[in-house]
C-alpha cells in the first residue's frame, strides 16, 4: 500500500471518527432537551429515564448526573422524612421497633442515597459545585448516623 492510499484511509477514519462523535454529542444535546421539556412537564420519571439514556452515549455528562443524582437524592429524603414521622409517632419505641427503624434506614441508603452518590460524584468530577458538594456531606453522615461509616474524628490517624 503506497503513502498516499494510507493517508486517503487515514483521512476517511478521522472523518467518521469525528462524524460519530458529533453525531453522539447532538444526540445528546436533543435528549437533554427532551428530558427538560419531560421535567417541566412533570413528568420526573420519564426525565430520568432520558437521562439514563443520555448517559449510555456520554458517562460523564455533567446535566445527566446532577439530575439522576438529585432524582435519587430527594427520593431518599422524601422517604427518610416518611420513616422518621412514623418513627417519632412511638412514644417508647421498643427494640423490635428500633431494629426495624434501623434498618428502614438502611434501606434508605441502599434504594436511594448509595444511588445518588454515585451520579453526584461523577457530577463533581466534572465540574465542582457547591449544592452537590452538599449533597455528597449529607449522604457521608448519612452514612454515618446508619453506622456504615467511621465518623471521621473517631478514624485511627496513621
Amino acid at each position: 500500500m503506497n503513502r498516499i492510499t494510507m493517508l486517503k484511509r487515514l483521512v476517511c477514519f478521522t472523518v467518521c471518527v469525528l462524524s460519530a462523535g458529533l453525531a453522539k454529542a447532538q444526540e445528546v444535546d436533543t435528549l437533554l432537551h427532551e428530558a427538560d421539556s419531560l421535567f417541566s412537564a412533570g413528568k420526573l420519571i420519564e426525565a430520568l429515564a432520558v437521562h439514563e439514556k443520555i448517559l449510555t452515549f456520554n458517562p460523564a455528562c455533567y446535566e445527566a448526573n446532577v439530575y439522576i443524582g438529585c432524582y435519587y437524592y430527594l427520593k431518599g429524603q422524601e422517604k427518610l422524612s416518611e420513616i422518621d414521622k412514623a418513627y417519632k409517632a412511638i412514644q417508647t419505641p421498643n427494640r423490635m421497633q428500633l431494629a426495624h427503624y434501623q434498618d428502614q434506614l438502611k434501606s434508605v441508603y441502599q434504594d436511594f442515597y448509595s444511588r445518588a452518590d454515585g451520579y453526584v460524584r461523577k457530577a463533581l468530577s466534572v465540574r465542582k459545585n457547591d449544592q452537590m458538594q452538599q449533597i455528597i456531606s449529607t449522604i457521608d453522615a448519612f452514612r454515618v448516623r446508619i453506622g456504615l461509616a467511621v465518623p471521621l474524628s473517631k478514624k485511627k490517624r496513621t
